[in-house]
């Protein structure tokens, strides 16, 4: 779970997910994705939802063209993602 990343998007979106590098374009794979929507961190209300929307499974490939920065989630954001990626694997189990 070390390579957790949020990647802001020229759509507007910002987005949190596990992340693996590809070798071409698409550059970035990201699963466990999620959508952060709301306030910033520290001015909640904020909250994770699924990303892409519509999907069965919430992975995604991003293209570089499409992404203005990326980086390490904060503290809050982090924790929040960690116990939502926890309830969803309880959720698919059950």
């Amino acid at each position: 779970m070390d390579n957790i990343a949020v990647f802001y998007l020229k759509s507007g979106d910002s987005v949190i997910g596990q992340l693996q590098e590809l070798e071409e374009e698409p550059k970035m794979f990201l699963s466990d994705c999620f959508r952060i929507v709301g306030g910033r961190p520290k001015q909640e209300p904020w909250k994770l939802e699924p990303f892409p929307l519509y999907m069965d499974e919430n992975s995604c490939l991003l293209n570089s063209e499409n992404i203005l920065t990326a980086g390490s989630p904060d503290p809050k954001v982090l924790a929040k993602y960690l116990e939502h990626i926890k309830e969803e694997i309880e959720t698919t189990i059950e």
